[in-house]
């Protein structure tokens, strides 16, 4: 699939491409979408957790913090999140720079059509282009194949993928604005 458009047959109703600070109201919605999905809040909680999302969002985004997404209408139908982790490196991370990815959601009328699987290998050039040494997320049973299709390997829930050896070149930390 291409990086900036799908080509599937939706795609002239479907943008997928990295957001931005103008997506924030659409990300916010999105994530707590799929937070809907995992647990149970009342309307107090999700009013408190939307505001520490959109704070979140708008301190990281593009900078600690990138998400792909699918677009239809100027909504966000689908999504996948990638939180940068700095930490001291060590022989299998050696310039200390990890990605977490979750948020991996897709609106239940647009599955199955490779939406999720686009969004994947885009956040993985992104992750490769930032040096990142790998990439790891917690798997539902709905996401293990297409994770294992990617090339994650299995440790329990948690898998991991290992990113090319770009991250040996990357010896220094990125630098964050």
């Amino acid at each position: 699939m291409s990086s900036d458009i799908m080509t599937s047959d939706i795609a002239d109703q479907m943008v997928c491409r990295e957001a931005n600070i103008d997506d924030l109201d659409e990300l916010v919605r999105i994530r707590m979408d799929y937070l809907r999905t995992e647990f149970t809040m009342d309307s107090i909680e999700e009013e408190r957790l939307s505001e520490s999302i959109r704070a979140y969002l708008t301190e990281t985004i593009n900078k600690t913090f990138f998400a792909y997404c699918a677009f239809a209408d100027e909504s966000i139908v689908s999504s996948v999140f990638l939180s940068i982790s700095v930490r001291p490196p060590n022989p299998r991370y050696s310039n200390g720079m990890s990605g977490y990815i979750s948020n991996v959601y897709t609106n239940p009328i647009y599955r199955r059509r490779g939406i999720a699987q686009d969004l994947m290998e885009q956040t993985i050039r992104k992750a490769e282009i930032i040096g990142l040494c790998s990439l790891e997320l917690i798997a539902s049973d709905m996401g293990r194949k297409l994770y294992e299709k990617i090339g994650f390997t299995d440790n329990n829930k948690n898998m991991r993928l290992m990113l090319s050896t770009k991250c040996q070149a990357n010896l220094s930390p990125i630098q964050f604005k």
